[in-house]
């Protein structure tokens, strides 16, 4: 490879940015695209109630209906109440319906989106079956109405705005085919938070910075990266987004099936020092008693944790760009709202982030890195807050991450 294509670690975020779309653009020259023809969303079903256990096990009864008891239903609050809710939706007889009583609680628009499309998945697979919402808000029912998660869309009125996106991944054999669809849809939701930001305020010349612009992309795209790399079997995702104009609130959401977060850092085919500095992390969260079946801190928990943090990433012996997303899309999420909300769901964690534990800065992996640690000392070695990296039962196989900004 040409020297002047070599990514260092201490170069600029846009630097780094560039060198790895002009490598992109040479891995795509030369290559074909492959389009899968029709959609089988089987082994999401599959895969969700697999890993639960549900067709080995007789965790759930069989019922035909199911009442939220939540008064805030969403990923944030209360991720495996709503995963294990899609578990009873999936895991009822193959005719009939089910009916879901939101008990007038206040839904969050990732579970509500969530729910919906596993349902229509279901309901795709078995024709004879229907999802039946009861006391959802006159509100929450319009927007709803408005997902439409059973094609891609957009829809605008007086009082959201909402993109729903679902990308198609295309592979040639063991071959990564770049697409330009995701890029499109990252575009799309950076309009829609621009736009937010326009009605809001009433400036119609307001544009987002080029590196709010950015950090939002590059959130979109490594994820989708990470699709590609990891997700051998995945042949979606979805990206969604909407705008709340009552609340002037902007809801992100991304998930995709695949493997989670924490088992892409396990084994041992990690870059070296990454091996390293992962084994060093779970042996001192070891020896200091983190770690234990009576302990509600999980090695899955700090492996996802570890992930989280700047240049952290099982491909960086091929790729030193990855593993910055996310941390410059939570540092200008928290730009345009301090009281901005972004919940990461893996496996059986959830990672909260909020403004109560900001950015800080530790020398780890052999130079100074962005990291959050979620304790008052700012330290990945010490154990973080149980109320921010945490466990529930009902496990994600993959990735979901949904950010909500309430612009100011």
């Amino acid at each position: 490879m040409n020297k002047n294509l070599v990514i260092h670690k201490k170069e600029s975020k846009a630097v780094r940015l560039n060198k790895k779309r002009f490598r992109k653009r040479l891995k795509r020259s030369n290559k074909t695209h492959v389009f899968y023809s029709g959609t089988n969303h089987h082994s999401e079903i599959d895969m969700l109630l697999s890993s639960n256990y549900i067709e080995k096990k007789s965790l759930f009864m069989h019922k035909n209906k199911h009442k939220i008891q939540d008064e805030d239903f969403s990923f944030y609050n209360c991720a495996g109440k709503v995963i294990n809710t899609v578990l009873n939706i999936l895991n009822t007889p193959t005719k009939g319906k089910f009916s879901l009583d939101f008990n007038n609680a206040k839904i969050g628009f990732g579970a509500l989106y969530f729910i919906d499309i596993m349902g229509w998945y279901k309901s795709k697979k078995q024709g004879s079956w229907r999802l039946d919402f009861d006391n959802l808000s006159n509100e929450q029912t319009e927007l709803f109405l408005n997902l439409r998660t059973d094609k891609d869309g957009e829809e605008d009125n007086i009082n959201s705005h909402v993109i729903n996106k679902h990308i198609k991944i295309e592979r040639r054999e063991d071959q990564i085919l770049f697409t330009k669809e995701y890029e499109k849809g990252s575009k799309d939701i950076r309009n829609l938070v621009q736009k937010g930001i326009i009605e809001m305020t009433g400036d119609s010349n307001y544009k987002l910075n080029s590196d709010t612009n950015e950090a939002i992309h590059s959130v979109i795209s490594e994820q989708f990266d990470n699709i590609y790399q990891h997700a051998k079997h995945t042949k979606h995702a979805d990206l969604c987004g909407m705008f709340d104009k009552k609340t002037n609130t902007v809801s992100i959401l991304i998930f995709n099936f695949g493997p989670t977060i924490a088992s892409t850092l396990e084994g041992n085919t990690l870059p070296s020092h990454v091996q390293k500095f992962k084994d060093e992390l779970i042996n001192n969260y070891k020896n200091k008693g983190f770690l234990g079946l009576k302990q509600p801190f999980s090695k899955e928990n700090a492996l996802t944790l570890l992930a989280l943090q700047e240049g952290v990433s099982s491909k960086l012996s091929a790729d030193e760009t990855r593993g910055y997303g996310l941390m410059d899309f939570i540092e200008h999420c928290f730009e345009l709202s301090s009281e901005t909300k972004i919940v990461i769901i893996s496996g059986k964690t959830t990672i909260r982030i909020n403004e109560k534990y900001k950015i800080q800065k530790q020398d780890i992996l052999g130079r100074e890195r962005r990291i959050l640690a979620f304790n008052t000392e700012g330290d990945i070695m010490n154990k973080p807050d149980k109320n921010h990296v945490l466990s529930h039962e009902a496990f994600f196989p993959g990735v979901i991450i949904e950010t909500t900004i309430p612009l100011q």
